[in-house]
């Protein structure tokens, strides 16, 4: 890892410290003047009618983190359930496994996972979403190693037709790489993100254990009419969706992407198998949205976005990574159905800018 992520990853954690509240513009595409991101997100929180949003931009330029006046909640450094961006994780993990000679992703389920003997699904139609493997069942708050048997005996029951042809988005296709990593790393799952990804990248403030996120730190989920949810922490679902994180850590993560993009060496992931991740596999059903490997990428106003999205009941997040304009983008929502892409939009611009302030002391 160079230097360069972990003075980075230092600054937005300092910078929480100096930041109360965000937001943002929704009616101003483009900006003439600096903005200031904790004055653009606080107004976005009050048009929108979001309850609590934490961001966080990276750019060449530096980093602006913030955190938003919890009214609902109790502490500054609260973790949002991230969700659906837990696929990213896992996807590094496997394409790691790959360059270190313990899988091929053209390798057949049954080869790791016995449930899947017959199965002609290869770890790459999980990656891309096309195993044809459906969501039949979901997070329930199974917290056992003996329920989550019982899952992937169940989605081993059911006959995969014709793999690789579909795009057909489920959570289950990242849960069954999860095992394959607990399989070929004889340890957790969340042990092992640990390991090779939460502490390399110092993203303290973020776990896939529930049990090690303080308790004063579990921010409440809220439906769009401001009801209460409580989320259930699954641990057949932590490889697709059980990520506690905040807005300044997964810039880390985004960080990291772009020092592999930047460097010929790089001891996160290979620069080679970084691109084979991003480069489009397929079409999504999503309009203008192709899928690589995990990763969702788009053309944008400044170039290529890679990104993942995520939503559960009370919980939206996004992280997005602009490989040509050196930019990173992480926004976390405690709600259902806030306009998180439009927040994402308007800090990119900003930032692509150099327009994007922060506030000190």
């Amino acid at each position: 890892m160079t230097n360069r992520l972990s003075t980075a990853g230092k600054v937005a954690v300092d910078s929480m410290k100096l930041l109360l509240g965000m937001a943002f513009i929704l009616s101003q595409p483009a900006y003439s003047q600096s903005i200031d991101i904790s004055e653009l997100v606080n107004q976005f929180e009050s048009e929108s009618n979001v309850l609590n949003v934490d961001a966080a931009v990276w750019s060449n330029e530096g980093v602006c983190s913030t955190t938003s006046k919890l009214e609902n909640n109790t502490t500054l450094t609260q973790r949002y359930h991230a969700a659906s961006i837990s696929k990213l994780f896992t996807a590094i993990v496997i394409m790691q496994l790959r360059d270190e000679g313990k899988l091929n992703l053209d390798d057949t389920l049954g080869v790791y996972l016995p449930e899947f003997e017959t199965s002609k699904v290869q770890i790459q139609h999980l990656l891309t979403h096309t195993s044809s493997i459906r969501d039949r069942q979901r997070a329930n708050g199974r917290t056992s190693v003996a329920e989550v048997d019982e899952y992937i005996q169940k989605l081993a029951n059911r006959r995969s037709r014709n793999p690789g042809e579909r795009w057909r988005y489920a959570d289950a296709n990242f849960n069954l790489l999860g095992r394959i990593i607990e399989t070929l790393s004889g340890a957790t799952f969340a042990d092992v993100m640990k390991e090779r990804l939460l502490e390399p990248l110092q993203m303290f403030d973020s776990s896939f254990d529930i049990s090690l996120t303080p308790e004063d730190a579990k921010i409440v989920a809220y439906s769009k009419r401001e009801r209460a949810y409580n989320h259930p922490w699954d641990l057949a679902f932590l490889p697709s969706s059980g990520l506690q994180t905040t807005a300044a850590d997964l810039t880390k993560f985004g960080m990291a992407v772009l020092d592999i993009v930047a460097s010929p060496t790089n001891d996160f992931l290979l620069k080679e198998s970084l691109l084979e991740m991003t480069e489009v596999q397929l079409d999504t059903n999503y309009e203008g949205v192709g899928q690589g490997l995990a990763w969702q990428i788009v053309e944008t106003n400044i170039g290529l976005q890679w990104r993942h999205a995520g939503g559960e009941d009370g919980f939206e997040s996004l992280i997005t990574i602009y490989p040509n304009a050196g930019i990173t983008i992480a926004v976390l929502g405690n709600q259902k159905d806030w306009p998180r892409f439009e927040l994402e939009r308007e800090l990119r611009n900003a930032a692509n800018a150099n327009l994007l302030t922060c506030l000190s002391d």
